[in-house]
C-alpha cells in the first residue's frame, strides 16, 4: 500500500491491507480492565503503568523508547507479540467510527526515530 493511498480516499475496512510498518505502535494505548484480565490470561505482568498525565487513575500500557513493550520484528515486518489479546483499542485501529483517516500512521511519525533503530530483530 501506498502512503497516502494515491487517489487520496480514506482508508476502508474493506479494503485496507496492514504493511506491517509498526508506527501504529507508537501512541500511548488506554487499557481497559477487560484488556488487562485478557493479558493477565498470558502469565504477562508488570506491563502497564498509570498514565502521569491522566485526570484519573487511567492505565496505559508500557513502552520502550516510545513504542509498546509488546512491539516485535520478524524480519522486515513489525508484529505484535500479543495479537491475539491486545487491548481494543489495538483492534479497531485505525476505523474508529467519528474518524476517517487517509493514512493509518499517527501523525507526526516521520519526525521520530527510525523504528527499525529501536525494535531490534
Amino acid at each position: 500500500m501506498t502512503y497516502p493511498p494515491s487517489n487520496q480516499e480514506f482508508l476502508k475496512k474493506e479494503t485496507f491491507s496492514c504493511t506491517k510498518c509498526g508506527q501504529c505502535c507508537r501512541p500511548l494505548v488506554l487499557l481497559s480492565e477487560e484488556d488487562i484480565t485478557k493479558i493477565e490470561e498470558l502469565g504477562i505482568t508488570n506491563f502497564y503503568e498509570v498514565d502521569p498525565l491522566s485526570e484519573g487513575p487511567a492505565k496505559v500500557l508500557k513502552q520502550v523508547k516510545g513504542i509498546c513493550m509488546f512491539l516485535k520484528r520478524q524480519g522486515d515486518d513489525f508484529v505484535c507479540g500479543i495479537y491475539h489479546n491486545r487491548p481494543t483499542i489495538c483492534k479497531e485501529y485505525p476505523f474508529f467510527s467519528d474518524v476517517k483517516l487517509k493514512d493509518c500512521r499517527p501523525k507526526g511519525w516521520e519526525r521520530w526515530h527510525k523504528i527499525e533503530e529501536i525494535v531490534q530483530k
